[in-house]
């Protein structure tokens, strides 16, 4: 991994721009670049081409990308044939109370349980259920709000980019940095490298190459982009020379800079940390084990009808659950996961338009 970071800082020196006089006459090593120095209006022109020539890439994210259904409509919520589909533990379940009931029908004189104590656990059960469900959704909505938080750090950090900086050159690989950071943030939660067809236009292969055999993709970006801003100030010198843009800009950047790593960081905490074990195991213990000896007190009553009304039971009970397990990891790809590939696509939007109004 530093033998990659050395190669990828060496595949920048290797483009790096050399010309920058002032810098030597003041006796510093001139700032690298990755491109050759660029004006404000070919800045406007490669985010204008950027921006056009990467649709059929976002059109392919956005394709992948789980969508977010409005709950207004009953009839849609009614008509998604995936909800009204069991568990894969629902079956075993499933026949587990039918030899249950069977059992009990087989010898009628045994004297079966009472209903009281079942009425009496579902009440516990039911509370252990609303706390599974209630922290799962808490988890959920973190992830989003989270995200909301890079979202709104990476529109600040590229407009005081493309304001304060002065050469183009550099605001415009802080720019494509922060976009990288975006998809880089979204493969390392769900603990992948970057996808070349994603990046395409904004990384060339050799880069992606390089980006790739590092372990943590998303702070190498972040390294990037402050390393274009460190030379960005030895170029304007120190607060209140006549070439310094503005006192502060450097502090309102590298805020922008904070909350992104913060946000990544309660990112990968939701990622890596489960719901504790114990509590899930008790849980589905004692559902299975109130469902299948329910049709002992069902059965006297019921008959063979004690297998339907007790599936019909175990059926909520476990869709329910899992509800809960499918929306406790919200990066996934899922139909209930959070759309992180279309908020990166709007990330990326929103940073070429402001590259374009450079």
């Amino acid at each position: 991994q530093e033998v990659a970071a050395r190669q990828y800082s060496g595949l920048r020196e290797e483009r790096a721009d050399l010309s920058d006089h002032d810098a030597l006459e003041r006796g510093r090593t001139p700032p690298k670049s990755p491109v050759p120095v660029m004006t404000m209006p070919s800045v406007r022109r490669y985010g204008s081409r950027v921006y056009e020539t990467r649709k059929a890439a976002r059109q392919r994210i956005l394709d992948n990308s789980p969508t977010l259904y409005h709950t207004e409509s009953w009839f849609e919520t009614m008509l998604t044939p995936s909800e009204y589909l069991p568990p894969l533990a629902w079956f075993v379940v499933l026949a587990v109370v039918a030899v249950v009931t069977w059992i009990s029908l087989l010898y009628p004189d045994h004297q079966g349980l009472d209903e009281r104590m079942h009425v009496t656990m579902i009440g516990f059960i039911s509370l252990l259920l609303v706390f599974r469900t209630s922290e799962a959704y808490a988890r959920w909505w973190e992830g989003r709000t989270l995200w909301g938080s890079i979202v709104n750090s990476t529109r600040n950090l590229a407009s005081n980019a493309v304001v304060w900086m002065h050469d183009p050159s550099r605001y415009q690989r802080v720019v494509l940095c922060t976009i990288g950071f975006a998809y880089a943030v979204k493969q390392n939660l769900r603990g992948l490298k970057l996808n070349k067809d994603e990046m395409e236009g904004l990384f060339e292969d050799e880069e992606l190459d390089l980006m790739n055999k590092v372990e943590h993709i998303p702070m190498l970006m972040v390294d990037e982009i402050r390393r274009w801003l460190k030379a960005e100030l030895i170029d304007q010198g120190p607060r209140g020379s006549h070439v310094a843009t503005s006192y502060n800009w450097d502090l309102a950047i590298g805020q922008d800079i904070a909350a992104l790593v913060n946000a990544l960081g309660g990112c990968e905490r939701i990622a890596k940390t489960p719901m504790p074990f114990g509590y899930l195991s008790q849980l589905r213990i004692f559902m299975i084990i109130w469902i299948v000896t329910w049709p002992f007190a069902l059965s006297a009553d019921y008959g063979w009808y004690t297998i339907p009304c007790v599936g019909f039971v175990a059926l909520i009970m476990m869709k329910v659950e899992e509800m809960a397990v499918n929306i406790e990891h919200p990066f996934g790809t899922g139909a209930n996961d959070l759309p992180v590939d279309t908020i990166c696509v709007t990330i990326e939007r929103n940073l070429l338009e402001i590259l374009r109004r450079a």
